[in-house]
């Protein structure tokens, strides 16, 4: 009776034991699940908004439950840093990467060491120190290798390959994800993914077309599970890259909006920056530079969003590029006096310094050119001090050295041809000045005497026109939205429409004292003001600009203000009064010698003759095809007509009533 009475016993004691350990690696195995997705969840914020992955952080040092975990403080750490620096708090960023890379590594397992050995080189790496970061490798192969761990041989290959990546070594980079791929046992799909698309990247670099396309192949041939969206937009992104190189810009577009929707579900705003940056390159490609310009703009907001200054800047950068380009000289001012004076970074600061020089040449100030060449020289000197530990090529820093002083030299030379022509137009003027003296007071008494009689017709005329565009309640409504969104702090849109507001109040001064003006510029005004009108009424405005492919907006000038009164009119009056609902479509395309501007009406209403009448406070009713009549009669000479407007209508059959108001103007 004993002996069985010990035998149950024992059994009992043995089965709790069996228990607790079955129960204790539950534990751990649930501490590791969630130990991974904190991380996870901090690389996703990190590509959403860099502030709530840095309050998050701060959340998880914190937990409990990972308080015990051996490395998890030196990962979050990492982590950190990354954020800091993506934050542009440099010294922050910087102190935590030197705290993990001067750690002191004792009594743990060899994984363990192993493991310290990894952060420490990506600490270093981070930190810019590359030499050490591979002496750490080093270290963590050898005991990877004592112990024969394979998969832990694929992060140290895998960590290999960034530094090369890095220091701009492509090929070795290849060769050490080659040597993932042939070590890694086992290697998870999220694995697989990030070795073919690093290398796809890589091969890109190369140009070398055959290897980067098999690398995109594999990438496709990969079971991408649905959790894994954006790694499907970065693959997007990827054939997009590949197709931009061989000039398919169609497929290019295909792979980007397809990317485009599933970061804008995932609210990755790091991968749709790419995104609208990868299509500015295209659209600059194809030279439209006013679709290029709408792209940029979206991507410094997104960056903006996000809150990483590298982006932010490198985004005002090619902003100020492009207005340069187009001859903007105080839009690229002013992005690249936001460059200068508030980027953290010397290269984007370089870069901004010779725009800079370049609108100053434009401008004849050869002083200020020279004295900006002078601070970038600076700068440039102060970069080679920083990337010494990058051994740059001594040939390289000679050749850095004699070009600015080519460029010194140059401007130093259009300095004394600048001043040597004044010299002989001053010289000029003292010795034919008596003899002219009287011609001129005769022709300038004529010249302003001709010159007040147009004022004075022009200035009648430019008043009646600033008149009928400049709407009070228009401003007032505009403002009031703008207000709403600063009340709902919506900052950056506010700023965003603020910004517009303006840019439209200044176009309608400028260009109503010119009988033609750029067709970019005017573009720009209408889209301004269709989106304003956008941000009062909502859903029940609708619009739709088409510009045909084969038309540059550079090339082209039209009369200012030409379809704005149609507009305004089916805004203020069509919707706003009468509650009506439809589309307003403005298309641009070319036929035989004229450029064709369409305002088609769908279901509004407003381009009905005998209703269309603006009609402003004490003052009669105006009827807009009368006054588009007499203002192309204006416009025309008598010898040739090079302005025709025409109004057509849609069957009576048809089931939505379209009117389309088509305007002709004779390319010369």
């Amino acid at each position: 009776m004993t002996y069985r009475l010990l035998k149950s016993s024992s059994f009992q004691i043995v089965w709790a034991i069996f228990l607790l350990i079955s129960f204790n690696f539950s534990i751990v195995y649930a501490q590791e699940q969630n130990y991974s997705s904190s991380f996870d969840k901090i690389d996703r914020l990190i590509n959403q908004d860099l502030n709530q992955a840095l309050a998050f952080s701060k959340r998880l040092e914190k937990d409990p439950l990972f308080v015990t975990y051996l490395g998890f403080h030196e990962e979050l750490m990492l982590k950190q840093a990354q954020i800091y620096s993506g934050l542009g708090e440099f010294n922050q960023a910087d102190s935590l990467l030197r705290l993990v890379s001067e750690l002191n590594i004792k009594n743990t397992s060899p994984e363990y060491r192993a493991h310290f050995f990894i952060l420490k080189a990506i600490a270093m790496k981070r930190s810019g120190n590359y030499s050490d970061a591979v002496l750490q490798m080093n270290q963590a192969e050898l005991i990877y290798m004592e112990q024969e761990s394979y998969t832990a041989c694929f992060e140290v290959n895998m960590q290999y390959a960034k530094i090369y990546s890095l220091l701009g070594n492509s090929l070795r980079a290849i060769e050490y994800i080659d040597k993932a791929l042939e070590d890694g046992v086992d290697l998870s799909t999220k694995q697989m993914f990030a070795l073919f698309f690093d290398k796809a990247l890589l091969y890109g670099k190369l140009g070398n077309r055959k290897e980067q396309y098999y690398s995109l192949e594999r990438l496709d041939d990969l079971q991408i599970s649905d959790t894994a969206q954006v790694s499907r937009g970065m693959l997007g992104l990827a054939w997009a890259n590949y197709y931009l190189s061989v000039h398919n810009y169609d497929l290019v577009l295909q792979f980007l909006n397809a990317a485009e929707s599933i970061f804008k579900e995932e609210k990755d705003r790091r991968h749709l920056y790419a995104v609208y940056m990868e299509k500015a390159g295209v659209f600059s490609m194809k030279h439209n530079e006013f679709a290029q310009r709408l792209f940029l703009q979206q991507a410094v907001e997104q960056a903006e969003l996000l809150s990483d200054v590298s982006l932010i800047f490198e985004g005002r950068l090619a902003l100020a590029c492009l207005f340069f380009r187009q001859h903007e000289n105080d839009s690229s001012y002013k992005y690249v006096n936001s460059v200068i004076e508030g980027s953290p970074f010397l290269k984007p600061k370089i870069q901004a310094y010779d725009i800079l020089k370049e609108i100053r040449l434009t401008q004849n100030n050869y002083k200020e050119a020279l004295h900006t060449l002078e601070l970038r020289q600076a700068l440039s000197d102060s970069l080679k001090a920083l990337e010494l530990n990058k051994a740059l090529a001594s040939s390289q820093l000679d050749f850095d050295i004699s070009k600015y002083v080519e460029e010194k030299a140059e401007i130093e030379n259009q300095i004394e041809v600048h001043q040597l022509e004044s010299q002989n137009h001053i010289l000029l003027i003292r010795l034919f000045g008596s003899s002219l003296l009287l011609a001129m007071i005769f022709g300038f008494s004529l010249y302003f005497f001709f010159k007040s009689q147009n004022e004075r017709r022009n200035s009648l005329r430019s008043q009646k026109l600033i008149y009928l565009q400049l709407n009070a309640h228009f401003v007032f409504n505009s403002l009031t939205a703008i207000q709403s969104l600063i009340l709902k702090n919506k900052v950056v849109n506010a700023e965003h429409y603020l910004q517009m507001f303006a840019d439209l109040m200044q176009n309608i001064i400028k260009s109503s004292t010119h009988s033609r003006v750029a067709l970019h510029e005017e573009l720009s005004f209408l889209m301004a003001y269709m989106q304003l009108q956008k941000l009062r009424f909502g859903d029940d405005l609708n619009y739709e600009i088409t510009i045909s492919e084969n038309i540059d907006p550079q090339q082209f000038s039209v009369p200012p203000f030409l379809i704005y009164p149609y507009l305004e009119y089916a805004i203020e009056f069509c919707i706003q009064k009468n509650g009506a609902k439809g589309l307003i479509g403005i298309q641009l395309r070319l036929e035989d010698d004229y450029l064709l501007i369409e305002l088609e009406d769908l279901g509004i209403g407003f381009l009905a003759p005998e209703k269309a009448f603006l009609k402003r406070p004490n003052q009669k009713e105006v009827s807009l095809f009368d006054l588009t009549n007499d203002r192309l009669r204006e416009l025309n000479s008598w010898r040739s007509k090079n302005y025709r407007m025409q109004l057509k209508h849609s069957e009576e059959e048809s089931e939505v009533k379209k009117s389309v108001l088509q305007f002709k103007i004779k390319l010369t």
